[in-house]
This record gives structure tokens, sequence and C-alpha cells, in this order.
């Protein structure tokens, strides 16, 4: 996404504040190849979140590192981005995991959402939402078991509004 547009920045209007995008403004599908550095850029905007600029790969290098990743895993990471006005605002990745053949299903399998991000000046706009809805139909189109999502805090009534439950029986652990 180049800095100073629209999205990244906030278009100005009198009172010199961006309009807010309505959800139909906001298209949500599968990835394509040329949307892979928007994703990346998307990946990186969000781990400055939380890191410091001097703690990342520069750009450039993580765009093309995401590209390559992308490449070798396209059979078990299948990406969405949501787009408004030609670029990219959102994305949520389906990690498709093979599961045990079971005697009366030998091709198993469940998915797991994961890198679901939104730039943070469209949040709570339902970006968010769309992308996990069209995850999940996919996911269903797909004939997976279930689909899982580890999710912020700020996100788990998002997942809730959207189906997800959660289990007490879920267990999981660091491995770092």
């Amino acid at each position: 996404m180049a800095r100073g547009t629209a999205a990244s920045q906030g278009a100005a209007h009198e009172g010199g504040r961006a309009p807010e995008p309505a959800a139909t403004d906001v298209g949500v599908r599968l990835a394509h190849e040329r949307d892979l550095p928007g994703l990346a850029e998307l990946r990186w905007r969000w781990a400055l979140e939380q890191h410091e600029r001097s703690e990342l790969p520069p750009l450039e290098e993580f765009t093309a590192a995401t590209a390559d990743w992308s490449h070798r895993h396209s059979d078990s990471h299948i990406p969405f981005v949501a787009v408004l006005r030609d670029e990219p605002v959102g994305m949520a990745w389906l990690a498709i995991l093979p599961r045990v053949l079971a005697p009366l299903n030998p091709d198993r399998a469940s998915g797991d959402i994961q890198s679901c991000f939104v730039v943070p000046q469209l949040r709570g706009n339902g970006i968010g939402h769309r992308l996990v809805t069209e995850v999940i139909e996919y996911a269903h189109r797909r004939g997976l078991d279930y689909i899982t999502a580890h999710s912020s805090e700020g996100a788990v009534r998002m997942y809730e509004r959207a189906g997800f439950k959660q289990y007490s029986a879920l267990l999981g652990r660091s491995t770092v």
C-alpha cells in the first residue's frame, strides 16, 4: 500500500477528517498473486504495532520473503484480502491442515484462520467480519471439518458474531 494514499492516511474533506467508508465500499475476496505486496505490507504494518521499526526487516525484503513463502505454501495457506479503492486494507489467511483419516472419511481436513488484520483506522467498520465470513464460506465449500482462530482480545466478539465458540477442552501450549 502506498504511503499517503486515502486508505493509509485518510482522505481529507470538509472538517479535515476522512469520511468513514461504508462496508459496501470494501470488497473482500480471495487474494491474487498481484495482491502479495499489499498483503506483505499489511503484515509488516501489523508487526510495526508491536515492535520498533529498527527491529523489523526492511519492507522490500519482507515483501520478497512473503512472495516466496506464499508460493511455497500455496496448497496449505489461502490468502483473502479486503480492498478499498484498489488498496488492500485487510487480510486473513486460511491454513488448511490435513487430519488423521477416519473409517468413514479418509480425506479429512480442518482450517485455522491466521493473520486476520484490518488497518487501524478502518477497524470497527465490519471489514474483519466480512473477511472471516468469506473464509468460513470458503472452508465450507472445501469441506473442512471445522475452523479455529487464535484471536486477540479485541476481536473475540467479532469471531463470536461469526459463529465461533470458546471451548474449554481446546488446549494450547507455547513451545518457545
